[in-house]
């Protein structure tokens, strides 16, 4: 720690000499060195007459900083001789063995590092950090194992703000991209989210699936439902949709909007309707079609959003009801006949 106080080659004691007159009680200015007199604090003072220690108060005061007032005056040639030590606060200190806190500014006139770069303020470079002294990074926080918190001046014109571990494994964070001027955000080590320029919002990684059946499917008499057999996908995100049962199962608990369309083709007029329903663990969306006469194909669908809890079910359902001919027919087309959802949050 640097000395406090006055420089070391001005001492931390200065001593003035009066050669008193009679009946002398005040004492200022130059002493018989030529030196003024000035203390910062009374009890750093101490006052000898004749080289007895006088008493503060009782003898004397010293309360302006620049003179000392006997109580009762001097003799002729009375030696007033005055000590003043440098004032410096040895209470208002922090401890090297037992700690303590600043309450006011510290200033540094280069870096400060403690226990071996736990902690480090690098004023050169405007990073302050714990735990690392990585050079891209302005702030980083980390404990003695792997997680860590950065603010990282990146690459290619990337800001970073980053949480996880130091083997990415799991990275969570935040990056602005100046070069691009795109905002995203991550989970996982992977990009989840992430706004454009122009305000555009992308996730990549939100469910969503779409599948159609490889194959035409003949529909039936049935007093009973049939569920709809998409069993190739087109895209999967999240791998939440499976190809055997036909079945979406929600990752989380939301909304989540569900479509499908058929092209059904030779419809008969004879059925007494044809039934659809998007089935969920919720509740049912349902659909009744009655046509009037036969039709070489037709485009029934439907749209829902439906509010799914985590790892509910959602699928299609049909059914012929009755009639007299049994040709109407699924065609396989996945522009045309398909079931797709996406969660909506």
């Amino acid at each position: 720690m640097p000395y406090i106080g006055r420089p070391l080659q001005a001492g931390v004691r200065r001593r003035y000499i009066y050669a008193a007159t009679a009946g002398q009680t005040s004492f200022s200015g130059n002493d018989s060195n030529g030196i003024s007199l000035a203390y910062d604090d009374s009890l750093f003072l101490d006052v000898y007459q004749n080289g007895v220690l006088l008493k503060p108060v009782t003898d004397y005061t010293s309360t302006t900083g620049t003179s000392v007032v006997l109580t009762t005056g001097a003799s002729t040639d009375d030696v007033l001789e005055m000590l003043v030590f440098d004032t410096f606060g040895v209470a208002d200190t922090v401890s090297a063995s037992n700690g303590g806190s600043f309450s006011g500014a510290v200033s540094m006139s280069d870096d400060l590092t403690v226990d071996s770069g736990t902690l480090f303020v690098d004023a050169s470079a405007n990073r302050v950090g714990i735990g690392t002294t990585s050079p891209s990074q302005l702030l980083s926080i980390s404990d003695s194992g792997s997680a860590r918190m950065e603010i990282i001046s990146g690459t290619s014109g990337t800001s970073i703000i980053d949480m996880g571990d130091t083997a990415d494994a799991d990275i969570a964070g935040i990056r602005y991209a100046h070069d691009t001027d795109t905002l995203s955000f991550r989970s996982g080590n992977d990009v989840r989210m992430t706004i454009s320029s122009d305000g555009e919002v992308l996730k990549p990684a939100q469910p969503a699936f779409h599948a159609y059946p490889d194959s035409n499917i003949a529909v039936s008499n049935s007093t009973s439902l049939t569920t709809f057999a998409a069993n190739t996908e087109i895209y999967d995100i999240g791998s939440n949709y499976n190809t055997s049962t036909y079945k979406f199962t929600a990752p989380v608990t939301g909304k989540y909007l569900i479509k499908w369309a058929f092209r059904l083709d030779s419809s008969d007029a004879g059925a007494t309707y044809y039934y659809y329903r998007i089935y969920t663990s919720n509740r049912t969306y349902d659909q009744i079609v009655d046509i009037t006469s036969d039709e070489t194909y037709s485009a029934p669908h439907n749209i829902a959003i439906v509010d799914l809890d985590a790892n509910d079910e959602a699928y299609l359902q049909y059914q012929q009801y009755s009639g007299t001919n049994n040709h109407a027919t699924v065609v396989s087309n996945s522009a045309l006949t398909y079931i797709q959802g996406i969660l909506l949050g």
